[in-house]
């Protein structure tokens, strides 16, 4: 079971892929839960704005009253500790097993209701998790192969290096990061920021634009991970950790470290494999 000397079988890795999507979703339900007022008929995020404002097959399929319950305050706090107890289950269970399976099942579908009632508020990090969820339930279940699962690690192993690759085209291409401004007027902003950060990146502008650069390199160089020995794509993985923990300390984004953390097994894993 030790990647770095080549004996990580798909069994092992997808294990904690579940293990580290289990915090990813634990603590995303947990946010919600804090703020469940809003879910309320006068909140934030009230059905009745939501509904008014998407799109969907949904709003004429299921009838409203229907809708109304499932998605209202009492009804989304209630799938919420539906979800956080599926994810206790198949966080605990044997790996393959049927109950681990029923417990992916279960939080994924309250993922996926999640993300249709939603029309605002949600990111990368609840995308990554609906898609960690599905892959999961797919090819991580007692009546799966190990081509299957092994398919379902490469799938999640090349999603998170498009994302980052992605993301460091997108600002790479941008003269705001290319002057190495870009990281400097996001942690001096009012919601993503923190005072004593933008304090620090004012007086010492350098820092900045070394931490702008390099979180472009990151993105960009981290597709050698997939074909780098896997020492190597365990430092850059490494890197990427301390990467998302100062983006949480600083930005609160504190979500996006389990969910993309949880497709890091499966980067290892493809690492190995030649």
């Amino acid at each position: 079971m030790n990647p770095l000397s080549g004996a990580w079988g798909a069994t092992d890795a997808l294990q904690f892929v579940v293990w580290i999507h289990a915090v990813a979703v634990l603590l995303t339900a947990a946010e919600y839960l804090h703020d469940r007022r809003d879910f309320g008929e006068r909140g934030a995020m009230s059905w009745k704005v939501f509904r008014a404002s998407g799109s969907g097959a949904y709003r004429t399929l299921v009838p409203e009253g229907i809708q109304r319950r499932l998605f209202g305050l009492r009804g989304m706090t209630t799938m919420l500790w539906i979800q956080i107890g599926a994810v206790l289950v198949f966080a605990v269970a044997p790996a393959r097993s049927w109950l681990q399976w029923c417990g992916l099942l279960t939080s994924t579908v309250a993922l996926l209701l999640i993300t249709a009632r939603q029309r605002y508020g949600q990111d990368g990090a609840d995308q990554m998790n609906l898609i960690v969820g599905i892959t999961c339930v797919i090819v991580f279940g007692p009546f799966q192969s190990e081509t299957v699962m092994t398919i379902g690690l490469w799938f999640l192993a090349l999603q998170v290096t498009l994302a980052y690759l992605s993301a460091g085209i997108a600002k790479v291409i941008s003269p705001v990061w290319r002057r190495g401004l870009a990281v400097g007027m996001v942690v001096d902003t009012a919601s993503y920021g923190s005072r004593s950060a933008g304090d620090l990146l004012r007086r010492y502008s350098w820092i900045g634009k070394v931490l702008t650069w390099g979180t472009i390199a990151f993105e960009l160089v981290f597709v050698i991970a997939l074909i780098a020995p896997p020492p190597v794509t365990f430092g850059i993985l490494a890197v990427g950790v301390l990467f998302h923990l100062g983006i949480a300390f600083v930005m609160g984004l504190n979500n996006f470290v389990p969910a993309f953390l949880s497709t890091y097994p499966a980067v290892l894993f493809a690492a190995t494999q030649h």
